[in-house]
């Protein structure tokens, strides 16, 4: 079983602050914690991660997954529609994704870097003000099938740190090129008689 780090969030002491860690500010998280947290979505149920599934021949011991007794229809919903029409569609907007972009479901995001005040800034904007540093990124899974090979729902992350763009303009363009490669037959490979 592969462990995680803890969570974090900064101490709240005002209403600023709950709105700020309502939209992923004042807080750290791991890649690996969201791709959890998506995978409980997809599943509805709570997985321990492994990193291998054999090693050295031996078989990695399956833990018991907990079943997470709430309703997530609504939140997959709202996943599909980010992918479809809203802030990582631009990822998977092309035309190899039409057979497949129903069953992806996603997540973008960005925060914000440093303090108020920093020098950690990008270029200008269009309006010619500095834009801040960010850490973007895109979470999610897809369901079984859309990789071959796979039978069940996998689930992905990737966060990207000191980064000029959001989460749908980098991030979700990351992990659409990586499924786009898995989704691909091995070059080379030579069919089995």
């Amino acid at each position: 079983m592969l462990a995680t780090s803890s969570s974090t969030f900064d101490p709240i002491v005002d209403a600023h602050q709950i709105r700020s860690l309502a939209i992923g500010q004042r807080m750290a998280v791991t890649s690996l914690q969201m791709a959890r947290m998506t995978a409980a979505i997809a599943t509805g149920k709570i997985t321990a991660p492994r990193l291998l599934l054999t090693l050295n021949g031996q078989q990695a011991e399956p833990t018991a997954d907990v079943p997470l007794g709430v309703e997530l229809r609504r939140v997959r919903q709202g996943m599909k529609a980010v992918v479809e029409t809203g802030t990582g569609a631009t990822a998977f907007a092309g035309p190899e994704w039409n057979g497949v972009r129903p069953l992806i479901f996603g997540k973008t995001g960005s925060a914000e870097m440093g303090e108020p005040g920093s020098e950690d800034v990008c270029t200008a904007d269009r309006r010619g003000q500095a834009r801040k540093l960010k850490i973007a990124w895109f979470v999610g899974y897809v369901n079984a099938g859309v990789i071959p090979g796979y039978d069940r729902p996998i689930a992905f992350a990737t966060t990207i740190s000191h980064d000029c763009e959001t989460g749908g303009a980098h991030a979700a363009k990351i992990i659409a090129s990586l499924l786009n490669a898995l989704r691909q037959p091995v070059q080379g490979a030579q069919a089995s008689t």
